[in-house]
């Protein structure tokens, strides 16, 4: 056999074997998809689109943002109530503004819609330096079509997350065992085929809407302390990514509103710089000439939003998707017909606080001290003219005995480990001085390990 001939046979089967091996992995790929991976909400809310898209459907509004989207914004009620055509919530949980930006631009190329709602909460403009940036970023890319999440990966993602775009890698690890994977492909299947099953405490319910069952007592809602807000730690990249989507709405002719969803007041009162960031928000939202409307000064909010209307701190449940949508659409009339609605917010935090009577929300940390005792360091949320209280209980089952200590001022409280029975629960109560009605509270403390010596300093 001549050379050259030999030299063609064997690049044709490099060729060949090649071809086998992408065939394989895409084969494998495909299969993991579908079975080691089980159904999220990127599923749902791509079914949706696809069907959207294929009905040529009428889109009257893109509503883009994060987790308080998807839980806020219900698309059936904002729809009949404006009569607008389709509402979409275009958001994934720790949504960061590159990979909205990517999922608003392939919306805006199948949609036309009249108005584009942008959420502004108080953390959009941070940096973040924890792991949400890539559950946020790879959420967002499952919702893109292929070649926008490969455009969405190469221009944002961080080197060491490529690999996370096959499913045979990012979720190979997951393999519960053989019916963890038959049920994984029948959820999928079922997805497919528009048969959904609604989850016990989280439910998809339509356009990336998803609706929340929890329903938490009022002062139950916990809250972060150490949550705080500067300029100093804004990032620059978020900020120029809000501007990116605001100006391809702009070209397109669509009209923006800017609004900040209505978080829990232990939220409200838990963020250092809380007002800051609503004047950073404002300005803004002035900057571009669009309106702002910002939900988390809804007067009378204690009445509209208690605790009870909320999952947790940041996000509304059900009912609160219900109660705030309706409002919504009240004041987004007003604003398309031009008119003033400031007289329906409050001007500032301390505006705000003047009609607000209780103690918003509890704090405990209960630590090891390393020598047999353990103290809990209590705090709570208030205005400043209160004066908390605070109890501190053992509770087994559902009977409560005040066993460490009774109603105090102080924040702090020491005892010995030994004291706690056998499958013993703490339990913190805060209440304003000179009242019996507890305001707030905290079941099932845990305690943790003593704080290391560096640490405390």
């Amino acid at each position: 056999m001549h050379s050259s001939d030999r030299g063609r046979k064997k690049y044709l089967y490099r060729v060949i074997g090649l071809a086998i091996i992408i065939a394989v992995v895409l084969c494998a790929e495909y299969a993991a998809r579908w079975s080691f991976d089980a159904v999220r909400n990127a599923d749902y809310y791509n079914y949706d689109i696809k069907k959207l898209k294929a009905e040529n459907a009428d889109v009257g509004m893109i509503v883009v943002g994060a987790s308080q989207v998807y839980h806020a914004c219900n698309p059936d009620i904002i729809s009949g109530e404006l009569g607008i055509g389709e509402v979409i919530d275009c958001a994934t949980a720790s949504g960061q503004c590159d990979g909205t930006y990517y999922m608003l631009r392939d919306l805006l190329r199948n949609f036309t819609p009249k108005y584009v709602v942008m959420e502004l909460p108080w953390l959009k403009f941070l940096k973040k330096t924890d792991r949400s940036v890539e559950r946020g970023s790879l959420l967002a890319a499952d919702c893109l079509p292929m070649m926008d999440k490969l455009d969405y990966a190469i221009h944002c993602f961080r080197p060491y997350m490529y690999m996370n775009l096959l499913s045979l890698y990012r979720f190979g690890g997951q393999v519960w065992g053989t019916s963890q994977l038959i049920d994984n492909y029948r959820a999928r299947k079922a997805v497919v085929e528009g048969n959904w099953v609604d989850e016990s405490e989280r439910t998809y319910r339509k356009n990336g809407f998803c609706w929340y069952t929890r329903t938490p007592k009022q002062g139950t809602l916990d809250t972060k302390p150490d949550n705080v807000f500067s300029e100093e730690l804004l990032d620059e990249r978020e900020r120029s990514y809000m501007l990116k989507m605001y100006e391809m709405c702009r070209e397109k002719g669509i009209q923006v509103i800017w609004v900040t969803l209505p978080s829990s007041l232990s939220e409200i009162y838990g963020v250092q710089n809380y007002q800051a960031s609503i004047d950073y928000s404002t300005a803004f939202a002035k900057e571009t000439g669009c309106p702002y409307l910002n939900f988390s000064y809804w007067k009378g909010r204690e009445e509209t939003f208690p605790d009870s209307v909320f999952s947790d701190r940041q996000h509304l449940n059900g009912e609160g998707s219900v109660i705030f949508s309706k409002i919504f659409c009240d004041v987004l009339k007003m604003t398309m017909n031009g008119e003033d609605t400031s007289s329906l917010f409050y001007q500032n935090l301390d505006e705000m606080k003047k009609d607000v009577h209780r103690i918003v929300a509890a704090t405990a940390v209960a630590v090891r001290n390393g020598d047999g005792t353990v103290t809990v360091h209590m705090g709570s949320f208030q205005n400043d003219d209160v004066i908390p209280e605070y109890r501190l209980l053992l509770t087994r089952k559902k009977r409560f005995a005040v066993k460490l200590a009774n109603w105090q001022e102080d924040t702090t409280f020491t005892f010995q480990e030994s004291e706690l029975p056998a499958k013993a629960k703490l339990r913190l109560e805060v209440r304003q001085k000179g009242k019996k009605k507890v305001d707030a509270y905290i079941k099932n403390i845990i305690i943790g390990d003593p704080i290391p010596a560096q640490e405390e300093t």
